[in-house]
C-alpha cells in the first residue's frame, strides 16, 4: 500500500497558506485602518483603504477556517488510511474533487475583482484619487488571492492524483 507521507504533506501545505492567508488578511485590515483613522493621508489611501478592509476580512475568515478544519481534517483521513481505505475513494476523493471545481467559481470571482481594479485604475487616473485607491485595493487584493488560490489548486492535483493511486 501507498505511503501516507502525501497525505501529511498536503495538509501540512494547506495549513501553512492558511497562516500565511490570514496573516496576509492581518497586515492589510491594520493597514487599511491606518488609512482610514491615520491623520492628513491623501484621498487615494482613503479609497485603497476598503479593498483592503473587506477582502482581508474574507481573508483572515478563510485562513482561520482552512486551518482549524485541516487540523480535524488531517486526522479523519488518516484515519481512513489506517483504519478504512475505502473511504478515501468513497469520501475524500469526492470532497477533493469538489472543491478542486469551487477553485474555478474563486478564480472568476477574484479574476473580475483585478479587473475591476484595473478598469477603475485605468478610468480614474485623472478623475478620482479615491477611486483609483478603490481600484488598487481591488486589483492587488483579487491578485493576492488569484496566487493563493494557484497554490492552493496546484497542491490539491497532487493530493486527488495521490488519493486516486491507493489500491484499495
Amino acid at each position: 500500500m501507498k505511503s501516507k507521507q502525501f497525505i501529511h504533506t498536503y495538509f501540512k501545505s494547506e495549513q501553512i497558506e492558511s497562516l500565511l492567508l490570514l496573516a496576509i488578511g492581518l497586515i492589510t485590515m491594520t493597514e487599511a485602518l491606518y488609512f482610514l483613522w491615520g491623520y492628513n493621508f491623501r484621498e487615494f489611501y482613503k479609497g485603497l483603504a476598503w479593498p483592503l478592509l473587506w477582502v482581508g476580512i474574507v481573508e483572515v475568515a478563510f485562513g482561520a477556517s482552512i486551518y482549524f478544519r485541516s487540523v480535524v481534517d488531517v486526522r479523519k483521513v488518516e484515519g481512513y488510511f489506517n483504519d478504512d481505505p475505502h473511504k478515501l475513494k468513497s469520501e475524500e476523493l469526492p470532497r477533493m474533487i469538489k472543491l478542486m471545481k469551487n477553485y474555478v467559481v474563486y478564480r472568476w470571482f477574484e479574476a473580475i475583482l483585478s479587473v475591476v481594479g484595473v478598469l477603475l485604475i485605468i478610468s480614474m487616473n485623472s478623475t478620482s484619487d479615491f477611486w483609483m485607491g478603490i481600484g488598487t485595493g481591488l486589483w492587488f487584493q483579487g491578485g493576492v488571492m488569484l496566487v493563493s488560490d494557484y497554490f492552493a489548486e496546484r497542491r490539491g492535483a497532487v493530493y486527488i492524483k495521490g488519493l486516486e493511486e491507493i489500491n484499495v
